[in-house]
């Protein structure tokens, strides 16, 4: 969901939702903590991780995440984020506080700055609100592979046509 606004109190946030309404999300013991679940159809172990936000008045479970299918970063419910799927806990060290985490990831959702799979996804909302910095450990490994695997092949394309030729003599 899209939200206009957001206030944080010392055991709550008050979301202000597009239709005048306003969401109260209780915190709990995992407010602010990464989860993962794994993502659906796709061949790579790429984890999709959230942020656990709390609790509604219903002890429904809300999260925040970036996602292709929703466009942007939002809340959602529990299992609109899992869809189906188990989560996991992160074991990652966070320079951000569990508040501060919500409150950076909060601000994307206001932001609503477009999902791109490439400089904008889920790993980066997730590493903006752990540990400010803007960039997808995803993407990373699979861009350096690419370079990797593209240098290997130039370079042995580049033996073979050197090779090619076979030992010529000096000319005079």
């Amino acid at each position: 969901m899209r939200i206009l606004n957001f206030e944080m109190y010392q055991d709550c946030v008050s979301l202000f939702l597009p239709n005048g309404e306003t969401l109260i999300i209780y915190f709990t013991e995992d407010t602010g903590k990464i989860i993962y679940r794994d993502k659906i159809r796709t061949i790579s172990r790429v984890k999709h991780p959230g942020i656990c936000l709390g609790n509604d008045v219903n002890d429904e479970r809300f999260f925040i995440h970036n996602h292709y299918e929703v466009g942007s970063a939002s809340v959602v419910d529990e299992s609109s984020f899992t869809k189906g799927m188990v989560i996991v806990e992160s074991n990652e060290i966070c320079s951000n506080d569990p508040i501060q985490r919500i409150h950076i990831a909060l601000d994307q959702v206001i932001h609503g700055k477009r999902y791109h799979v490439l400089n904008n996804n889920c790993q980066t909302l997730k590493n903006k609100a752990c540990n400010n910095l803007n960039f997808s450990e995803d993407i990373s490994k699979w861009t350096g592979g690419i370079l990797l695997s593209t240098i290997a092949v130039v370079g042995i394309g580049l033996l073979l046509t050197q090779n090619k030729g076979g030992k010529r003599g000096k000319k005079w």
